[in-house]
């Protein structure tokens, strides 16, 4: 009566070949889980701008007079002088990345970088706490790619 239990030296290349595929497939989810991650406090910490801004709005509708310029401004400076890829909603920088992604020597660098994720994140929440107007969708967008391109 034959044995229906498998040969090992069949079992050990397709093991070989499970390990490599997980260990090239484990930055991709390391990235994912910081992603996720940084999604939900970024969503969080929007979502207490917002009210922060709706704190000081409502009952004093004359503060938008100096407040929302404030924040703005915040913003704007932050942006200026820390990182200047860090302005606007993300999207068109995250199209310009992955366009020169494929050239040699690009400047995905600059448009994808840890100064620009910390930057992004407090200048949406600064913007919208002094009442500027500002999204999640597109800064999300721009930081998810940033920390993909830095794992």
């Amino acid at each position: 009566m034959k044995s229906f239990i498998p040969r090992s030296k069949h079992i050990v290349p397709k093991l070989s070949a499970i390990q490599d595929f997980s260990i090239q497939i484990l930055p991709y989810w390391i990235a994912a889980a910081m992603t996720a991650i940084v999604s939900v406090a970024f969503a969080k910490v929007f979502g207490y701008s917002e009210h922060l801004m709706e704190s000081w709005a409502v009952p004093h509708p004359a503060y938008a007079f100096a407040f929302i310029p404030a924040g703005m401004l915040a913003s704007m400076m932050m942006t200026y002088f820390i990182s200047p890829s860090a302005s606007g909603s993300g999207i068109p920088q995250l199209i310009a990345a992955l366009e020169v992604s494929s050239h040699p020597n690009t400047l995905v660098e600059k448009l994808l970088n840890f100064k620009m994720i910390v930057v992004k994140f407090i200048g949406a929440c600064v913007c919208v706490a002094g009442g500027g107007v500002s999204g999640r969708e597109g800064p999300m967008l721009q930081i998810s790619a940033a920390i993909f391109r830095l794992v």
